[in-house]
């Protein structure tokens, strides 16, 4: 399994069912995470609480692995605002310390398009 199937199944678990019991398994008990949206340095249980927040916000559409080796992994998310049509490419930059996450970094980049138009997938594909 790559990193980033690991990384998705184990927020997938946590985002519908409520069990973080595989993202725990994925994160160094140092880690630490920067987040650009909200511009402040997160640790996991931020990570946590922040993201099914979010959640209840947006839809997350597609990832797109960009790069993965034993030390990081690389990753872009679509994402659309759930009562309008804002939509955000989401950079994330993972470094990993003894096969566990040590730090996040993420980008939001603000799009002046909807990324699902002409593509094979639709935003009804992420909806749960």
């Amino acid at each position: 399994m790559t990193k980033m199937e690991e990384h998705s199944n184990a927020w997938e678990l946590a985002l519908k069912e409520k069990d973080f019991s595989l993202v725990d398994k994925l994160y160094h008990p140092n880690y630490r995470g920067t987040d650009n949206l909200f511009g402040v340095e997160m640790n996991l249980e931020n990570d946590k609480s922040t993201l099914l927040d979010y959640v209840t916000m947006v839809l997350i559409g597609p990832s797109l692995n960009i790069y993965e080796d034993e030390e990081q992994l690389y990753y872009e998310q679509y994402h659309r605002y759930k009562d309008s049509d804002i939509f955000m490419l989401a950079k994330h930059t993972f470094s990993y310390e003894s096969k566990n996450i040590i730090s996040r970094d993420i980008v939001f980049e603000e799009l002046d398009y909807d990324p699902s138009e002409g593509q094979d997938w639709n935003w009804k594909d992420y909806e749960w």
